[in-house]
């Protein structure tokens, strides 16, 4: 049993339906529904049942999801342990993010409060990235982006987002997944333009279309969403498709031999930030 688990039970839960969880999480429907099997097979009883109104938990099912909440709920507090050097500001934040945030990022931005600003307790809200900066813009709150080259969504957008404190939290470099036998392999890296040519994955990156649009001239075809590296790999192996990555994933992880990364040109950076109206000063 994993975290993951925890965390897909309680999308079914909240969704009702195994594809909208999956897609809510930035996963493939396979990956929820093989990592569902395993747990029921570790559990030895069923969690789930489906049928012609969608998906339906078992009572046994009911009862994991409650206790799952409340471990992801106190594996979140956690982090608020106080340290020895207590900041003096204290309270509730609420932060606005992308669902892929709130599953797979928002760890290391509790990390960074928790370092920071032990008194403050973050609290997560999903909400589309278009709509995080006015929503920003309108109390004390934060909200969480991640741009391409300082730009992300419309124009109305980023000149919101110049308005706006920002924190630079890391700086990543993206790279491009190709399968060794691909034509693209012969260049030492990717020119931008090249990419709207053939079908991409997408992983972590909310709005990344409209920037990539935007700032290189370039339309992508986006075959599918994930955060999950091993369906990015697959589909780059066996569909003739590319994959983004980045530079700070790839040291982590090894390239099966018939997969290669290469950088963009020009070099595209993906910045993530947080970014408040007024931050921290204002919490009580």
């Amino acid at each position: 049993m994993n975290i993951e688990q925890l965390q897909y039970m309680c999308a079914i839960s909240q969704h009702k339906s195994i594809t909208k969880a999956a897609e809510s999480l930035y996963v493939t429907q396979q990956t929820v529904s093989k990592a569902i099997h395993r747990l029921e097979k570790e559990l030895g009883f069923q969690l789930l049942v489906r049928n012609y109104n969608g998906i339906i938990l078992t009572e046994n099912g009911k009862l994991f999801v409650e206790r799952a909440q409340v471990i992801l709920e106190q594996i979140q507090d956690l982090y608020y342990i106080t340290s020895p050097e207590e900041a003096s500001l204290s309270g509730t934040v609420t932060v606005y993010c992308s669902s892929y945030f709130i599953y797979r990022v928002a760890s290391k931005m509790l990390t960074y409060f928790s370092k920071h600003y032990p008194k403050v307790k973050l609290h997560f809200k999903e909400e589309l990235a278009k709509n995080i900066v006015s929503l920003v813009s309108d109390e004390n709150r934060l909200g969480f982006i991640t741009t391409l080259e300082n730009r992300i969504g419309s124009d109305e957008t980023t000149v919101l987002l110049k308005n706006l404190e920002k924190h630079e939290m890391f700086v990543d470099e993206l790279l491009v997944l190709v399968a060794k036998q691909h034509p693209l392999v012969q260049n030492a890296e990717i020119a931008v333009q090249e990419l709207g040519n053939y079908p991409i994955v997408i992983d972590n990156l909310p709005g990344i279309e409209t920037a990539f649009l935007q700032e290189y001239n370039t339309e992508l075809s986006v075959l599918m969403y994930s955060s999950s590296l091993s369906p990015c790999i697959d589909n780059v192996r066996h569909n003739a498709t590319l994959a983004f990555i980045t530079k700070s994933v790839l040291a982590h992880y090894t390239l099966p031999d018939d997969v290669i990364a290469l950088p963009l040109s020009p070099k595209c950076k993906a910045k993530s930030y947080l970014f408040t109206e007024k931050i921290i000063n204002q919490i009580e």
